[in-house]
């Protein structure tokens, strides 16, 4: 054998050494805002560089410009037209426009084009009926992505599952088809108080997150599922890719991960963050967190993922259309990331006091 094809086959045969990358962090921030917001729920980029920011803990919406600093308060509270009693999710629309549910139950909408609010929307108007009032998001093409609540799954010891199926919208509204079937998450009946005075409650299952879903401006659809944890994605053709299985070791959920889980609570919420004693626990911890997906303004996909007692830090998996992590994305524990714009990535920021500021990031995946 000649010693090319000698050194050939012993690079064919020699082990593959994997090295695991370290995360990434944010550029330093380019703005800040100085203004305080209680929890920022969303933040929608609009066209001229001013960002709509929804605080839903004040149930305060504002637009604010970064590089003057101003932040000039939208609409006001009330039941009536044009006002809104809730402040959570802002769905981008094309046009510069945002769609913004204005009460918890999201019966009523609210429709704005740049900063200023046009229109109130009901559930059965013809935009939405379709949508009822589980929106994803739209596209540039003026699809509807929504979630269709499917029979749940009845499971042993009193626990149930939910189940969601994604419905794409068509443009004109008379059309809907189902892309897919997402697991919810788990319930359990529990029965505390006293032998004398039993109470029957119904939890759901700390650390029972279900599958998610979300669209992009392009029509591209991602949706990750929890186990196994893969990120499958939809072309606006309806062609389909299913990912390859992403790593997550599946910590099990022992006094050690019940403790961490309490910890990361009470800095996420606060100190008065409390579970019941008798509150139900999932086995393992699941790969990514409740509303976890983001539309990264390059196509990446940004999962928030769950933390646990071996992630003290803000982690986020970044995966590509092809459902591989790009890379991991760490920030301190007392950030995250709330919005996307053209080029840059919005991250709230709490203080001490849980108190939360704006910063603006440039995002160069």
């Amino acid at each position: 054998m000649s010693p090319s094809v000698l050194r050939a086959v012993v690079i064919l045969v020699m082990p593959v050494v994997l090295v695991a990358q370290a995360p990434r962090a944010l550029p330093a921030p380019n703005a800040r805002l100085v203004e305080e917001f209680a929890h920022v729920s969303a933040v929608r980029e609009l066209n001229d560089g001013r960002v709509l920011i929804a605080d839903n803990l004040e149930g305060r919406l504002v637009v604010a410009d970064l590089r003057a600093g101003s932040v000039v308060r939208i609409g006001r509270v009330g039941n009536g037209p044009g006002e809104y009693s809730a402040v959570d999710e802002l769905y981008w629309l094309p046009g510069d426009s945002t769609l913004m549910p204005s009460d918890e139950r999201h019966s009523r909408w609210l429709l704005l084009v740049g900063s200023q609010i046009v229109a109130t929307l009901a559930p059965d108007d013809a935009r939405l009926a379709f949508a009822g009032r589980r929106l994803v998001g739209a596209d540039a093409s003026g699809r509807l992505l929504a979630l269709r609540s499917l029979p749940g799954i009845e499971l042993a010891g009193g626990r149930s599952q939910a189940a969601d199926a994604v419905v794409l919208i068509s443009r004109d509204r008379t059309r809907i088809d189902t892309i897919a079937r997402l697991r919810g998450a788990e319930t359990r009946m529990v029965v505390a108080g006293s032998a004398e005075r039993p109470r029957r409650m119904l939890y759901q299952v700390v650390y029972s997150v279900a599958d998610q879903a979300v669209l992009f401006p392009d029509g591209w659809i991602a949706v990750a599922y929890q186990q196994p944890y893969r990120v499958d994605w939809i072309a606006p053709d309806r062609s389909a890719l299913r990912g390859p299985e992403l790593p997550w070791q599946y910590p099990r959920v022992t006094e050690t991960e019940k403790a961490a889980y309490g910890k990361h609570l009470v800095r996420r919420v606060g100190p008065r963050a409390k579970l019941p004693p008798e509150m139900p626990w999932a086995e393992t911890v699941p790969p990514f967190r409740e509303s976890a997906l983001l539309a990264a303004p390059d196509g990446s996909l940004v999962v928030l993922r769950e933390q646990w007692s071996g992630s003290p830090a803000t982690e986020y998996e970044v995966v590509n259309r092809r459902g591989q992590r790009s890379f991991t994305l760490a920030l301190h524990w007392n950030e995250r990331i709330v919005g996307f714009g053209s080029r840059s990535a919005y991250v709230a920021v709490a203080d001490d006091d849980g108190i939360e500021r704006l910063e603006r990031h440039l995002w160069k995946p």
